[in-house]
């Protein structure tokens, strides 16, 4: 399902459709303590580690979208971790 074409059409705004940590990087950037900051490190700490980049004022996703998916790269053995637990 392509989310931001799905959520479009209910209202006049412009829709975002992301990961949570480059939302929560510019929701900070939008209205929070990162207002006059154009380069940001957004730290999501949970059950998985990610973080959201901004540079520029733009969200960086890397070459394959994967930028700041800490907590899923297959070398940080999370869920040989996790499963262990």
């Amino acid at each position: 399902v392509n989310l931001k074409e799905a959520l479009s059409g209910l209202g006049s705004g412009p829709v975002l459709a992301g990961n949570d940590a480059n939302l929560g990087a510019l929701a900070e950037h939008w209205r929070g303590t990162a207002t006059d900051a154009q380069d940001v490190v957004y730290v999501l700490a949970g059950h998985q580690i990610s973080v959201g980049l901004l540079i520029d004022g733009q969200v960086r996703q890397g070459r394959h979208g994967a930028a700041g998916e800490i907590g899923i790269l297959r070398a940080a053995r999370w869920y040989e971790v996790r499963d262990a637990l």
